[in-house]
C-alpha cells in the first residue's frame, strides 16, 4: 500500500523572514537541531513564535509523528508537546489505525531512512518532497505482528531514553554542587569571609588566575577530505568535529560523520583523544540560537576519536582534576564572560590568546578535590550509562530491520 492510502501528509510552514517573527516564549518553533536521529520524542525548542503569527506557520499538537523533509532527511520524531513546524518539516494526521501502527510508521522511517533518502532532490539540502512520500510503498504485516515489532523496538529504545534521563539529572546534580560551592559560596560549615577581586566579591583565600595557569591547550589536525570515509571502517579513528559537542554538555557521537584509517595517523597522537579530555568548540556563527562556541564535552574512552579543525584539546595540569575544570567551563557564568572575546564577525571566533587570557577564580585546592571527589565517581556513572547506551544501539539497529524484513517470526511470540 501507499503511505497516502493509510495516513495524511502535510508539509510545515514558516512566515519569513523568520528573525522578525521569534520571541522567547510563547509558542515552541521546532528545529531540526532540536533533536537527533533516533531521538523518539523531542520535547523542547530553542525558538518561539509571536502569538500575532502562529497563522503563519503550522500550529501542530503534540503526540504526532512529524518527518524531517529538508536538511537532514528522513529523520522521524514524535512531538511531545504543541510545536510549529516549518516547512522542513511534514507531519501525519488521519491515521487508518485498523491497518497501521503509528509507531510500527515510525520504526519503518528508521529503517528505510538511507534508502529513501536517495530519492530527495538538491545538491547542498536535500530535499523530500511530500508528493514522493505520499507515494512511498509499504508492505504491512499484520497490526498484531506491527505491535510485536513496537514492542521489542521499545523495550531497547525505553531503556536508551532512561539512560539519557539518568545521565542529564547527575549532571544536573553537579551543577547544583558547582553553584552552591564555587558560585553562591554556600559550603557545609563555612562562614566565607569576602575580599574584592578584579572580577567581583571572592572568598578571601581563594585567587584569580587565568585559563593558561591550570589548563594546556593542544590545536586541532586539518585532515584530507581524500583520506576520510563517510562510513566507519575497521581499525579507523572517529573524527571528532564541533557538532559532536552537545550544549547538554557531553559528547553526541551519533553526529560522527567521518572515518580515517589509524594507519594514516601515525605521527597525530598528540590529536589523538584521552579519556578525560575537554574537547572545546572554537567556531560558532554569530546569530546561532543555541551557540555552541566555547562548549566543551568530556571524552570518556581512550584512543576512540581523532580531533579535527575548531576543536580544541584541553587537557588540565596534574594539581587540578578535569571534573570541576569541566563543570566550570560549561557553567553559563564562564561562558558568558568567555564568548565577550570572541570576534563579531558571522562566523564568531576564539583565538587561543583570549582563552588563555581569560580571568577565573580559582578556589583553594582542598575545595577543587573535595568537589572532584564526588563528582568523578558520578561521571564514571554517567560513561558507563553512555557505554550502555552504545550497545544497545548496535542491538537496536541490527534487530530492528530483522524484524521489519520479516526475518525474524514473531507469529509465535507473545507479549
Amino acid at each position: 500500500m501507499k503511505i497516502k492510502d493509510l495516513v495524511k501528509v502535510f508539509r510545515g510552514s514558516s512566515p519569513r523572514p523568520i528573525i522578525d517573527y521569534l520571541t522567547n516564549s510563547w509558542y515552541r518553533r521546532l528545529k531540526i537541531s532540536d533533536f537527533s536521529i533516533w531521538d523518539k520524542f523531542v520535547y523542547d525548542t530553542k525558538e518561539f513564535i509571536k502569538p500575532e503569527w502562529l497563522k503563519n506557520t503550522r500550529y501542530v499538537k503534540k503526540w504526532t509523528l512529524i518527518l524531517t523533509n529538508s536538511a537532514t532527511p528522513w529523520v522521524p520524531v514524535f512531538l511531545w508537546e504543541d510545536m510549529c513546524l516549518h516547512d522542513w518539516f511534514l507531519y501525519f494526521e488521519n491515521l487508518d489505525d485498523s491497518v497501521l501502527d503509528i509507531e510500527y510508521l515510525y520504526c519503518w522511517f528508521l529503517i528505510n531512512r538511507l534508502n529513501i533518502i536517495n530519492l530527495a532532490n538538491g545538491s547542498v539540502f536535500k530535499n523530500l518532497k511530500k508528493e514522493i512520500v505520499e507515494n512511498l510503498e509499504i508492505d504491512l504485516p499484520s497490526l498484531n505482528i506491527q505491535q510485536k515489532i513496537v514492542w521489542v523496538f521499545n523495550k531497547i529504545n525505553n531503556k536508551i531514553i532512561l539512560n539519557n534521563q539518568i545521565n542529564h539529572n547527575l549532571q544536573n546534580y553537579i551543577d547544583s554542587i558547582f553553584n552552591k560551592r564555587f558560585v553562591e559560596y554556600s559550603y557545609p560549615d563555612s562562614d566565607w569571609e569576602l575580599k574584592e577581586s578584579e572580577l567581583w566579591m571572592i572568598p578571601i583565600n581563594w585567587n584569580i588566575t587565568t585559563f593558561d595557569s591550570i589548563m594546556k591547550f593542544s590545536n586541532w589536525y586539518w585532515f584530507n577530505t581524500e583520506d576520510m570515509s563517510d562510513e566507519e571502517i575497521n581499525n579507523s579513528y572517529k573524527i571528532f568535529k564541533m557538532w559532536n559537542i552537545k550544549t547538554e554538555w557531553r559528547i553526541d557521537k551519533s553526529k560522527t560523520k567521518s572515518w580515517i584509517l589509524k594507519d594514516k595517523c601515525i605521527w597525530l597522537e598528540k590529536f589523538i583523544s584521552k579519556k578525560w579530555d575537554i574537547l572545546m568548540c572554537m567556531t560558532d556563527m554569530k546569530a546561532s540560537v543555541s551557540p555552541l562556541l566555547w562548549h566543551t564535552a568530556l571524552i570518556d574512552r581512550d584512543g576512540e576519536f581523532i580531533i579535527n579543525q575548531r576543536v580544541w584539546i584541553v587537557r588540565a595540569y596534574d594539581e587540578i582534576w578535569y571534573p570541576f575544570v569541566y563543570t566550570m567551563t560549561n557553567n553559563q557564568q564562564f561562558l558568558e564572560r568567555i564568548r565577550s572575546k570572541a570576534n563579531s564577525w558571522v562566523q564568531v571566533n576564539l583565538s587561543t590568546k583570549g582563552i588563555c587570557e581569560t580571568k577565573l577564580v580559582l578556589p583553594t585546592k582542598d575545595l577543587i578535590d573535595k568537589f572532584n571527589f564526588v563528582t568523578e565517581p558520578i561521571y564514571e556513572k554517567m560513561f558507563n550509562n553512555d557505554n550502555e547506551n552504545e550497545s544497545l544501539s548496535t542491538i537496536r539497529d541490527t534487530l530492528l530491520p530483522k524484524l521489519m524484513n520479516w526475518e525474524i517470526n514473531l507469529d509465535n511470540v507473545t507479549i
